[in-house]
């Protein structure tokens, strides 16, 4: 298994493709869609042994530290000492983060921030529409490990817009695919959901949080 390069070399993590847009200053430009609410998605995100050696340390996480059962109808891992948590919350790739959506972002000391590993149950595989307002947060991130996904397999994250007679409009779809990180934007208005799987696969995610200026 390769080792995992040092969190402050992020060439050695993200795709070359990515960081030279990153370096131009362009990435904002070239990534940001507001329909419905700001998001953010990034495909093919991290060179692939980075991102094998990520999903391997989730591997070991799991089978040393366990998955709780988790209020969203998950199973969940907190990853507190590891080398994807001095990533993800690291300097290097909170600058990278700034250049995205334009703003500093910071690490909050609430519970709700702590890096997670969410692995969603066969038996219980959707999330209803919210927006995750009351988070606390104000930038949502996920980076799929899901290994079997295809279309048609479900798991997509849609993107609502709220109609003036309550209903929802769905204005975009972001497939559950390997190795894409996506940035979701909460407010009063980031209405979202996961839609239910089908087949055998299991969607599995990282999951991060940040507060914005």
């Amino acid at each position: 298994m390769h080792p995992f390069p040092r969190p402050d070399d992020l060439d050695s993590w993200v795709a070359p493709a990515y960081m030279s847009s990153y370096r131009l200053g362009t990435l904002r430009d070239l990534f940001r869609c507001d329909r419905p609410f700001p998001h953010y998605v990034l495909p093919e995100f991290f060179r692939e042994s980075a991102f094998e050696r990520i999903r391997w340390e989730c591997d070991r996480l799991e089978a040393n530290e366990g998955m709780s059962s988790g209020s969203e109808r998950t199973n969940l891992c907190l990853i507190r000492s590891s080398e994807i948590l001095r990533l993800f919350y690291g300097a290097a790739f909170r600058g990278f983060v700034n250049s995205l959506i334009g703003a500093r972002v910071t690490r909050s000391d609430d519970h709700s921030a702590l890096l997670q590993l969410r692995r969603f149950r066969p038996d219980q595989r959707s999330i209803s529409i919210h927006t995750d307002a009351e988070s606390g947060l104000d930038l949502g991130m996920i980076l799929n490990l899901s290994r079997s996904w295809a279309p048609g397999g479900g798991g997509e994250m849609c993107l609502y817009r709220k109609k003036p007679d309550g209903g929802f409009e769905l204005q975009a779809t972001i497939e559950p695919r390997e190795n894409q990180l996506y940035f979701v934007g909460f407010s009063a208005v980031s209405y979202h959901c996961v839609q239910p799987m089908q087949g055998d696969w299991i969607r599995e995610i990282i999951i991060a949080g940040w507060r914005v200026g």
